[in-house]
Formats: C-alpha cells, sequence, structure tokens
C-alpha cells in the first residue's frame, strides 16, 4: 500500500492516477476527502488526515509500506513534514520519498528553498530509506497565465527575459516518482528532475505562439512594486512573494540553465518537451477550455 500525500495538486494527482493505471493499492492523504474524489478508482482510497494532526497521520499510515511526502507552501512547512516523516517512522514503512526543490540550500535567501534542505537533513538523519525528488519550474505554472495569453497574448514574470531554465512537465515528475515507488535501488538517492529543453523566458513564449495561434510576448515585471501587486493578485501572501522573487533572482544568474537525464534514466520514458506539453494544451492557450492545473 502506497500512501500518497499532496495528492489533489499537480505533482500528486499524478503520481496517484499512475499508480492506480497500474493496478496497485493507494491510499490518498486529503484534508478535505471531497476535493480528492476526482481521483476516486477501483484500487485508490482516500481518507482524512491533517499535517498538523499526528493523530490522523498514524491512522493514514496503517498496513502502509512506502510513502510520498508532499505538503503546501506555508510558514510551518518544516513542521508539518517533520510530522509527516515522524509517523512514517512510526510505522516503520519501507521508503519514504520526499518531493523537494531544485538545489536546496540550507542558507538560500528564498526560504522555502531552505525549508526543503532542512527537511532533507532531518529525513536523512531519521533512520528511513529514502529517496529525494528535486523538481525544476513545472511547465503546467504557465497555465495560470491562461487567460492573459488567450486574451492579450501577454504572459509576465519576475524572471529576465533571457533567464534560461529547463521546465518539467508535472506528468514526468510524476512517472519519476512511480518508479521510485515501485522499482528496488533508489533509497539513499536524490534526483534533480528537469525537462529536456533549456530554453529562455521569450524562447517559451514564442513556442506557446504557436499553440495560441497568436504572437505571445513574455513581459518581465518592471518594478519590485508592480510585481508585489501583480503577485498578490493571486492571493499570495507578502513572504511568499519575496520568497518567489528571491528565486528568480537565483534563476536570473543562470545557474539552473540545465538539462538532467532522471526521467529518461529513472523515470525509463521519452520526457515531454516544450513543444509538446504546448500541444497538448493548445487549447487552454487558445482559450478554448478552461485551464485544469491537476
Amino acid at each position: 500500500m502506497f500512501l500518497i500525500s499532496g495528492g489533489t495538486g499537480n505533482v500528486g494527482s499524478q503520481v496517484v492516477k499512475q499508480l492506480a493505471s497500474m493496478g496497485y493499492p493507494t491510499r490518498v492523504l486529503a484534508r478535505d476527502p471531497e476535493r480528492a474524489r476526482f481521483l476516486e478508482a477501483p484500487n485508490v482510497e482516500i481518507v482524512e488526515g491533517d499535517f498538523d494532526a499526528p493523530a490522523s497521520l498514524d491512522r493514514a499510515f496503517a498496513g502502509v509500506t512506502k510513502a510520498f511526502l508532499l505538503s503546501p507552501i506555508v510558514l510551518k512547512q518544516v513542521e508539518q513534514q517533520r510530522n509527516f516523516i515522524q509517523a512514517a517512522q512510526r510505522a516503520g514503512v519501507e521508503l519514504l520519498v520526499k518531493n523537494s526543490i531544485i538545489d536546496p540550500q540550507p542558507d538560500s535567501p528564498c526560504g522555502y528553498m531552505a525549508w526543503h534542505a532542512q527537511t532533507e537533513q532531518e529525513l536523512a538523519e531519521s533512520g528511513l530509506a529514502y529517496t529525494n525528488i528535486r523538481p525544476h519550474l513545472f511547465m503546467q505554472q504557465v497555465l495560470e497565465m491562461a487567460g492573459l495569453i488567450a486574451n492579450q497574448g501577454v504572459m509576465y514574470g519576475p524572471f529576465n527575459n533571457d533567464a534560461k531554465v529547463s521546465a518539467v512537465d508535472v506528468r514526468d515528475i510524476a512517472a519519476v516518482v512511480v518508479k521510485v515507488l515501485t522499482t528496488p535501488g533508489h533509497e539513499g538517492q536524490t534526483y534533480t528532475v528537469t525537462g529536456p529543453d533549456v530554453l529562455s523566458f521569450d524562447e517559451m513564449a514564442a513556442k506557446i505562439s504557436v499553440g495560441a495561434g497568436r504572437p505571445v510576448s513574455y513581459v518581465r515585471f518592471p518594478s519590485l512594486d508592480i510585481a508585489h501587486a501583480a503577485l498578490g493578485q493571486f492571493g499570495l501572501p507578502d513572504w511568499r512573494i519575496a520568497d518567489l522573487l528571491a528565486m528568480a533572482d537565483l534563476f536570473n544568474t543562470g545557474a539552473y540553465a540545465y538539462a538532467t537525464d532522471v526521467v529518461a534514466r529513472v523515470g525509463q520514458k521519452t520526457p515531454i518537451g516544450y513543444d509538446q506539453f504546448v500541444a497538448d494544451h493548445a487549447a487552454v492557450f487558445r482559450g478554448e477550455v478552461a485551464a485544469s492545473l491537476v
């Protein structure tokens, strides 16, 4: 039995769907089980559980052999993930797979990158068998701007126009997670998961233009005030906006302009390129259907 946390999000939902399609018994941890009903399948069990309620985690871990840790980005992220790790210890699971972030460093100016580094260290010291999954930016994050792209031919962000990244499709992240959960030999490993294409934000906008059927431009926020105001429209608190801008500053240095072979080597599949991602979501970029982030 696999226990999957974060099952209603981008990556977690794909992990659940892929495990279910392969016939593995899968349990989804959900604070609100109703929000997870779209994942229902013959071999999928949805259980109520809360990272802040250790007793609920203990119930969720009953009979579980391997688990996937993915939690929301909140100020108490380290505490919540520690609760999950401790519940896994009490349950004696065979493997805990943690969803982390690309290049987490304990002294990172981006708070949640530092938090992931702290939790990776705690996991390494826990005595559990573990694997860290470190994904790059999600391709699917651009779908949050699908309306702007379809209606105005523009996408905004805090990154430099020429900053290059290797965004990864969440389906490929999930494929790596599923292989780690279902095949041996991944204990103690850390996998940085990227897409196959190293592209600037201008280059990504040009590729989206093809799917949208109209010119699409990437526009960097011209000032910090405008960046704060724009990102605040998504309901993000000030600390989260500050972290996003700090992460953008790191990416703008070019330090994350590289691709790995993890999807092919570990996930054992051909990685999804940016052209394929755009083709798969062309109707969204044209405004013909609503974006689905899971």
